[in-house]
């Protein structure tokens, strides 16, 4: 984690026209930093919110898990085709 001063110090050097190939060097911090700090710096960034989050019901799973008897890729079938779910098979099998 970078201190705020450093933060400060990154933004002001971009400000004043430093590279940022420089500004890492001089600060002794990887160039990535100091890209991440300016963007977070000129926008504000929010972290992503993702939108493809399924929610699966968990009393749904334990009753297929149970009729299936822990088979996964029947319960990958079950899911998808009688109650629509599109979830990827990796992500239930993890």
């Amino acid at each position: 984690m970078i201190d705020a001063q450093k933060r400060q110090a990154v933004l002001t050097l971009y400000q004043a026209g430093k590279r940022k190939k420089h500004i890492a060097r001089w600060l002794e911090i990887d160039i990535k930093t100091v890209r991440l700090i300016i963007r977070a710096g000129k926008d504000d960034v929010l972290p992503k919110i993702r939108e493809d989050i399924i929610d699966v019901d968990e009393e749904l799973l334990r009753k297929v898990f149970h009729a299936c008897n822990g088979y996964r890729q029947r319960i990958y079938e079950i899911l998808t085709e009688e109650h629509g779910l599109d979830i990827g098979y990796s992500t239930l099998t993890r």
